[in-house]
This record gives structure tokens, C-alpha cells and sequence, in this order.
């Protein structure tokens, strides 16, 4: 074994050490395998003059250039919704597209000293129409707002500050039907 073999299996065993992964994990060892910088481990993120321009900085053997999760991972290159970015490091998978919308969901009472407010909730949703099957996603928000005294009744409060037909005749004034 040439002694550039054994320098750079040194360095990969340090950096094992060091980063808790194995020698094709995370980085690609380069260079002349001496870790001459005085940096404990030659890599293509840590001695970019001795190593070369493109590398497989993750290791799954797909070069940097082409690869759509560089620092990810994923030999396969998935990626569900076809966007310039791999399953593997996408935090939003999913192509979405509106569904239901404004749909009230919620009416709140907050009461207060001499008065009571009624809040109405409504909710939104998205539906990912991608291959990705992602749940769909909810927002809600509040809509109206209205106040009454005590000495009108909740469902005529309702009725005349909110507006929504759908939850103030209901039986269930206060039930929470958002996502």
C-alpha cells in the first residue's frame, strides 16, 4: 500500500470519527489523501484547492452537477412532484392546487365583563396533484368578528354579527368542525 493510500485512509478514519459516518458518507475524501492544510480531514468541502470541481459531496453516486439532493442521500433520485429539488431534500412535496374554499367551519365566544365577541372561522384547503400523494393541507382563519351585549341572545348574535346560516341554527353553536 503506496503511502498516499494509507494517508487518505487516515484521513477517511479521522473523518469517520469526527462525523459519525462512514468514509462514502457526507463528503468525498480528495486531494492528495495528506492533509496538509493542517484541516484534520482533506475533503472536497475542506481543501477545495486540492480536490476536484465536481465530487459526490453525499456519496450516492450521482455527481453534484446532476445530482437533485446534493447533500441528501438517495441514490434513486426520486422526486414525486418534478420540481428541480429530490424527495430526499424537498420540504414541500406536492404540486397543489386549490380545493375547498372559505368553507365556515367554527364559530368562537369570548366573553368579556359587560359583552360577549363571536368570531366566525373559516378553512381553506390545498390537494397536492402530484404523484407524491402528500395529505391534504388546511388553513383556517378568522373571517368576522362581532359583539353583543348579554341581553341578546347567542343564536340572534350570531345571526346578525356573523351571518353564517350553516352554524348559528345548528343545534352545535360551538362545535369546532375545522381540520
Amino acid at each position: 500500500m503506496k503511502l498516499q493510500n494509507v494517508a487518505a485512509w487516515v484521513c477517511c478514519a479521522v473523518a469517520a470519527m469526527v462525523f459519525g459516518a462512514g468514509p462514502a458518507a457526507a463528503f468525498t475524501i480528495c486531494g492528495n489523501g495528506i492533509c496538509e492544510s493542517g484541516i484534520p480531514v482533506e475533503t472536497n468541502m475542506t481543501c477545495p484547492q486540492d480536490c476536484p470541481a465536481v465530487g459526490d459531496f453525499d456519496g450516492d453516486g450521482v455527481l453534484d452537477p446532476d445530482d437533485n439532493c446534493p447533500f441528501n442521500y438517495n441514490a434513486t433520485q426520486a422526486n414525486c412532484d418534478q420540481d428541480a429539488t429530490g424527495d430526499a431534500c424537498d420540504p414541500d412535496n406536492g404540486i397543489w392546487v386549490n380545493g375547498v374554499q372559505d368553507e365556515p367551519c367554527h364559530i368562537d365566544k369570548d366573553t368579556k365583563f359587560l359583552y360577549y365577541n363571536l368570531e366566525l372561522y373559516k378553512e381553506s384547503q390545498m390537494i397536492d396533484i402530484s404523484s407524491c400523494n402528500s395529505p391534504d393541507r388546511w388553513t383556517s382563519y378568522r373571517a368576522k368578528r362581532g359583539s353583543c351585549d348579554f341581553l341578546v341572545p347567542e343564536i340572534d348574535c350570531c345571526m346578525a354579527k356573523i351571518g353564517s346560516q350553516s352554524l348559528c341554527n345548528t343545534g352545535s353553536l360551538w362545535t369546532n368542525s375545522c381540520h
